[in-house]
């Protein structure tokens, strides 16, 4: 019985401490552009000795959920959100990009810039940053809905025009769904870099993982597995 008891408590410690070495991170639901960074980020993390797992939720859940430290972090963010999130460190070293796009039933419409915008009925998904910030920093008003395949539902219904999302993000969500005549239209509007955040209960973690994707971003490393996961999960 006692090597029983002592059998137990050893696998229970175990247990514990493989958890202890797995770190979760929140990121927003029809985000398939975060698979790019999911990636990035395991190959860092190996490097320090942790294993990662994601938690998807709605985009500006997804943000609360990290910033309150109910996860470790946040998987990926454009810059600067800390100044709002003020318990996330970001890792100052871009791991990602996204290209915003506009998309519309009208094949023909002119989106040359955001400017262009303010002439048309537009959608944004709530949590999507570098949407909000565009339109408020232009006084261009949006109706808020929660998810990337709604909002295309809804221009294809011709409920709103204009709807700006990631590119990968957009695309993917319409080639996964039965939405027809929705299509990317105009120039690109913005690229701009992600960078990880963690939550400061794992402030310890940041100076070895900055060291870590700065030697990967030299290297190119973070360029390959990106190509990689665009072959791999087609997001093209």
């Amino acid at each position: 019985m006692r090597k029983i008891v002592l059998l137990f408590f050893s696998f229970s410690l175990f247990v514990f401490a493989s958890n202890d070495k797995v770190l979760t991170f929140s990121l927003g639901q029809e985000s398939p552009i975060q698979k790019i960074s999911f990636d990035v980020l395991k190959v860092a993390y190996k490097k320090i000795g942790y294993d990662i797992q994601s938690k998807h939720y709605p985009f500006e859940r997804a943000l609360l959920t990290s910033n309150e430290g109910e996860v470790d972090g946040e998987l990926s963010r454009i810059k600067g959100i800390n100044s709002k999130y003020k318990n996330l460190i970001p890792i100052t070293i871009p791991i990602n990009f996204i290209e915003g796009h506009a998309f519309s039933w009208n094949k023909n419409l002119s989106v040359k810039n955001w400017d262009s915008l303010k002439q048309y009925n537009n959608l944004c998904v709530i949590g999507i940053k570098f949407v909000e910030k565009n339109l408020l920093k232009r006084g261009i008003s949006c109706d808020e809905v929660s998810g990337v395949t709604q909002t295309l539902k809804m221009i294809e219904k011709r409920d709103m025009n204009v709807v700006v999302l990631p590119k990968i993000n957009g695309v993917t969500a319409l080639r996964k769904s039965a939405i027809q005549n929705v299509q990317i239209v105009g120039t690109r509007l913005i690229k701009i870099d992600l960078y990880h955040y963690l939550h400061k209960k794992n402030k310890h973690l940041v100076k070895k993982l900055q060291s870590v994707i700065l030697e990967m971003e030299k290297s190119g490393r973070i360029s390959e597995i990106r190509e990689a996961c665009i072959k791999k999960y087609k997001l093209r």
